[in-house]
């Protein structure tokens, strides 16, 4: 998916690793629904590798703008 992050005030972006990991973990939950989280966030067990699940995490914006992207079948 392409990058085109202009004009998203605030956002702090991933570095490439871990945005390869919120951008598949996002295109999952388009399609397969929010619920989904739940389920992927109590299964990681350390609470590290999909930390960004959570609202409090400082990568959780740029992945709930990504959801949103896989959505509309927009390119980020």
């Amino acid at each position: 998916m392409q990058k085109n992050l202009s004009g998203v005030d605030g956002m702090i972006i991933p570095p490439p690793d871990m945005r390869a990991i919120i951008d598949k973990t996002a295109e999952f939950i388009a399609k397969q629904g929010k619920e989904m989280e739940k389920r992927i966030y109590t299964e990681d067990k350390s609470r590290v590798k999909f930390a960004f699940l959570g609202s409090e995490h400082p990568f959780h914006p740029y992945y709930e703008m990504a959801v949103k992207a896989y959505k509309e079948g927009k390119s980020k």
